[in-house]
């Protein structure tokens, strides 16, 4: 099997339609009205592999291999990272070592404050 065959089974409609399938709840969203910190909590939560949703690290798997999809016309900085960053690796590696945290801060080189609302770190 070559690599191009392997990812284009692994961005089959046909197969992300039936792991989508096979989720078993509803999107919680749609029914709960958040406000921004509790909607930053809530990402920081669904992205921490280590906390008690009993995903693992199924959720950010499932946010990179949707951002791969996504990109596919981009030419920004995120081509470089999904060049390395494939549906084959990203399904075949563990994030379990990632972490999350909220609002971040950092310095630009003109001197304003950049904040980050949420984000985490991969550490393969």
């Amino acid at each position: 099997m070559e690599p191009n065959d392997l990812y284009a089974f692994l961005r089959d409609p046909k197969l992300l339609e039936l792991i989508e399938l096979n989720k078993t709840t509803d999107d919680f969203l749609d029914v709960v009205k958040l406000n921004e910190n509790q909607n930053s909590e809530i990402l920081a939560w669904c992205m921490n592999p280590n906390e008690g949703h009993a995903q693992g690290d199924a959720v950010i798997k499932d946010f990179l291999e949707a951002a791969y999809t996504a990109g596919e016309s981009c030419t920004w900085d995120n081509k470089k990272f999904f060049s390395k960053w494939t549906p084959g690796r990203i399904r075949t590696s563990s994030f379990g070592a990632a972490f999350v945290t909220r609002e971040l801060a950092v310095k630009v080189s003109n001197g304003e404050k950049m904040v980050a609302s949420t984000y985490f770190l991969l550490t393969h």
